[in-house]
């Protein structure tokens, strides 16, 4: 249990500093950008993290499970590696064909951004195998680096160059270093060695299996919350991306708070599942009781604050943002508590049925919205968030109430 204290608070506090610098680039960026630009930077982003996911397909979660079960699988990351470049292919053409509308510094613009997704996804593979030797200090230290360093120099290059191309250049620069020195940790510590001989050189098919629908799932679930963007850019324009993006830029980071819980809890349950259930079932209800209590705090918080919040930070031309907010602060409880149950479903080798319940989410989501957004404007997606987490909500807890997980180990190598 100190083990997993001592791992949440190291992350969580490379996870607030980093994304306290994160939201001062945001900042600097709405006041010198203009507002098309300003939306157009989180297209750009939405873009890439959307497609990023991708090149993933699940195994960077599956290999902190597999890790945390049985460590003695080095190879494991040399595979999914192998998957991951294979897989980087299809993501950049489908980028390419979405920003093809476009003029072409906005074309070299949104293209960039969307690297620096791709970018993140590579470098998040390396910290879940940190995670899965429950290590979180060297994700930590290259997080606050990454962060750190492109809000300085992004704030650097907005004051000299205040445009958006000058912006998602310098930012893919420092994804570029960030990467190549969490690689050369990696190499430097086994994890990329040579496969042995006639050792797969893919993910073999029980891999793949394990993988896909988890793959889904994450998918799913990344375009869930980039959804809106693209909804806004169809039925309304770049002020009302920007209206909705400016209130999410404020609930983006109080995420950090369930997920820095999670890195640390997720290998340990996985772990405890196999060898100690007493103390995975003892970390599955403190962790659900814990998220509920900071969720409640949290909402209640932004609810009443909301209308001098957003022109502090934003000034007045962002008032729309105000009830955006209020409705995502409202999400903040089911989505907190979704965050431990879909881990736990995870965990325990249930991530077909996270797949199925993920999908019927974003569905819902697709459709509240679009019904929703005429009337509602950037509103629209921030109610048809509560009602599709609690949608996942009951589905999780049903499943995870009422099945019996395999608690067999399974090794990824089979």
């Amino acid at each position: 249990m100190k083990k997993v204290g001592r791992n949440t608070i190291i992350k969580l506090v490379a996870d607030i500093i980093g994304s306290l610098a994160s939201f001062a680039l945001v900042l600097i960026a709405v006041r010198t950008l203009t507002t098309d630009d300003f939306g157009l930077y989180n297209y750009g982003l939405t873009l890439g993290f959307v497609f990023a996911q991708i090149t993933d397909l699940g195994f960077k979660i599956l290999l902190t499970r597999e890790i945390a079960t049985n460590p003695n699988q080095p190879y494991l990351v040399r595979q999914a590696l192998h998957a991951k470049l294979f897989l980087t292919l299809p993501a950049l053409l489908l980028i390419i064909y979405f920003i093809l509308p476009y003029n072409w510094p906005q074309r070299f613009a949104l293209l960039a951004l969307s690297l620096i997704m791709i970018g993140l996804n590579y470098l998040e593979l390396a910290f879940y195998i940190f995670r899965g030797q429950q290590n979180l200090l060297p994700e930590a230290i290259l997080l606050l680096a990454l962060k750190l360093l492109t809000t300085t120099i992004g704030t650097l290059t907005l004051l000299f160059t205040p445009q958006l191309l000058p912006l998602a250049l310098s930012t893919l620069l420092v994804m570029l270093i960030i990467n190549l020195i969490a690689y050369r940790h990696l190499a430097n510590h086994g994890w990329l060695a040579p496969l042995p001989p006639n050792h797969p050189f893919w993910p073999t098919s029980h891999q793949w299996r394990q993988a896909i629908p988890l793959g889904l799932a994450i998918f799913l679930s990344i375009a869930y919350t980039r959804v809106a963007i693209f909804l806004l850019e169809a039925y309304q324009d770049n002020s009302a991306i920007a209206h909705y993006s400016a209130a999410y830029r404020l609930i983006e980071p109080l995420q950090l708070l369930p997920a820095a819980l999670l890195a640390a809890i997720f290998p340990a349950y996985s772990h405890a599942l196999h060898h100690q259930p007493r103390y995975a079932n003892q970390l599955a209800w403190g962790t659900t009781s814990l998220l509920l209590l900071a969720s409640a705090t949290i909402a209640a918080t932004l609810i009443l604050t909301a209308p001098w919040l957003i022109p502090q930070l934003y000034g007045s031309d962002y008032a729309p943002s105000i009830p955006v907010l209020r409705y995502l602060a409202a999400a903040l409880i089911p989505i907190y508590i979704n965050y431990g149950l879909t881990h736990f479903l995870i965990a325990r080798h249930q991530q077909h049925i996270t797949s199925l319940l993920v999908t019927i989410m974003l569905l819902g989501h697709l459709y509240i919205s679009t019904q929703l957004i005429p009337t509602w404007g950037a509103a629209g997606p921030a109610i048809s968030v509560i009602i599709a987490e609690i949608i996942l909500l009951f589905g999780c807890g049903l499943t995870l109430i009422f099945s019996s997980p395999p608690l067999a180990p399974v090794t990824i190598n089979q």
